[in-house]
């Protein structure tokens, strides 16, 4: 017979959990979301640094982005007590797309990019590392592709978003087409997570750092990303 001291750390035992394809399926959405408004926070915040005049656009960012990280923390403390998943201090819980799973993910010093999305955001440091490899001309052409499918996704929102700041365009609508900029999003960070993996290159633990390609010089390089999200 199990005593009281062993089940309670068989309750609080961190393992992998399958996720329902419904489940994945609000989750998938509401992370594409995520990803593509965080984007246009960060390109809107570089934006003003240069001196465009973005401050409406700024706080519908940022007000729709809460609304969505909002989302997301209940669709994890919903499935959380549906299914009995473990809450184990120093853990959180991270989605593996495409094994449809919850995974455990100890966290670090550095705060989850759910959170630091919510902040008020910094351009990307100087290179700590780099440059990490030079891309030959099928690469290069492949990322560039992805950039500039990505770019005209957010043009796209960022016409919408006015329209929208005028109370000329749904909410629902234009959520959907911040949905396709997160997947163009998650199209430009597969790419660099592919290479990194293909290519041996330095990678940390957390999301506290990430790679950028400097398109003119064909080189690769890793950059402290403080509270940016960006990825390029």
């Amino acid at each position: 017979m199990e005593t009281t001291d062993e089940n309670k750390k068989k309750s609080t035992t961190m393992i992998t959990q399958q996720i329902s394809k419904a489940d994945l399926t609000v989750i998938s959405s509401l992370h594409r979301r995520r990803l593509g408004w965080s984007y246009l926070l960060d390109s809107t915040i570089a934006d003003q640094a240069v001196g465009f005049p973005c401050e409406a656009e700024e706080f519908s960012i940022r007000r729709e982005l809460k609304k969505v990280v909002q989302k997301i923390s209940e669709w994890f403390t919903a499935m959380g007590q549906k299914n009995e998943w473990p809450s184990v201090a120093g853990w959180m819980w991270e989605i593996d797309f495409e094994a449809s799973q919850a995974v455990p993910k100890k966290l670090s010093r550095y705060r989850d990019h759910t959170e630091s999305s919510e902040d008020d955001g910094s351009a990307c440091s100087l290179p700590v590392e780099g440059p990490i490899m030079t891309l030959g001309d099928m690469e290069l052409d492949i990322i560039k592709r992805l950039l500039e499918e990505r770019e005209a996704l957010a043009d796209s929102v960022r016409s919408s978003l006015r329209q929208f700041i005028n109370k000329n365009f749904s909410v629902d609508k234009l959520n959907e087409m911040v949905a396709q900029l997160g997947e163009g999003e998650t199209n430009v960070r597969n790419w660099f997570s592919e290479m990194a993996e293909k290519n041996k290159w330095p990678k940390s633990a957390d999301d506290s750092f990430m790679y950028r390609v400097d398109i003119e010089d064909s080189q690769v390089y890793l950059l402290y990303r403080g509270n940016c999200s960006c990825s390029e």
